[in-house]
C-alpha cells in the first residue's frame, strides 16, 4: 500500500491541473483563443494579456522567419 500524498504546488505529480499547456498549443497549433475565464485566480484581463503576449510571440517568430537563413545552414559552402 502506498501512502497517501498530500497536494502540494512544489510537487510536480500532485500540482493540480492548468489550461496553460493546452492553451498553448491550440493557439499555435490550431489558433484558437480561449475567451471563458476557467483556471481559479485567472481574470478576463489575465486572459487577454497571455493572448497579447503571444500574439506578440508569433509576430517575431514571423519576422524572424522571413530572415534569409545562413548559406551554410541551407548547404552552400
Amino acid at each position: 500500500m502506498q501512502p497517501v500524498r498530500r497536494s502540494s504546488h512544489r510537487d510536480p505529480l500532485t500540482k493540480p491541473p492548468t489550461l496553460g499547456g493546452t492553451d498553448w498549443h491550440r493557439f499555435w497549433l490550431k489558433g484558437e483563443k480561449r475567451s471563458e475565464v476557467v483556471i481559479p485566480a485567472e481574470t478576463e484581463a489575465s486572459l487577454k494579456e497571455q493572448y497579447v503576449r503571444w500574439e506578440e510571440m508569433k509576430e517575431m517568430k514571423r519576422v524572424d522567419d522571413a530572415k534569409p537563413r545562413c548559406a551554410v545552414a541551407a548547404g552552400h559552402p
